[in-house]
């Protein structure tokens, strides 16, 4: 798994490192029970201080993506019903948000489309502060 950090974007690091991870789980190059790299390790190649790692990992966990194994690392997690609801009801709420700016069924289809064919071809999906 390759990371790599915008250290001139807005967006803090943190978030940088945990949506790589998730656009890496998203393509399909790193699955589920495979193991991430160790904190310390990611924090050593990416040049970062390792409690910044530590908090992107952490969120990822929060959010049912990744398991901490403590010393033993972290491993991509089987995504739960719960986890899997809540992300539909996240979609369906930028769907509805969509709508009401003034896009059509074939633009949410596009923009649906790109997204997927970026992923596939590993470019990094931004999320912004506050997403």
């Amino acid at each position: 798994m390759i990371l790599t950090i915008d250290f001139q974007s807005e967006i803090p690091i943190y978030q940088q490192i945990r949506a790589a991870v998730v656009a890496e789980i998203a393509a399909g190059r790193v699955k589920t029970g495979e193991k991430l790299p160790p904190i310390r390790t990611l924090a050593n190649e990416l040049k970062v201080n390792l409690h910044t790692v530590n908090k992107a990992y952490q969120q990822l966990e929060q959010e049912g993506l990744i398991k901490l194994l403590g010393r033993r690392g972290a491993i991509v997690g089987e995504p739960s019903i719960t986890d899997i609801q809540q992300t539909k009801k996240n979609l369906q709420q930028a769907v509805t948000e969509a709508v009401a700016y003034g896009l059509g069924y074939p633009e949410l289809q596009k923009v649906v489309q790109q997204t997927c064919q970026r992923l596939k071809e590993g470019e990094l999906i931004e999320s912004h502060p506050g997403d």
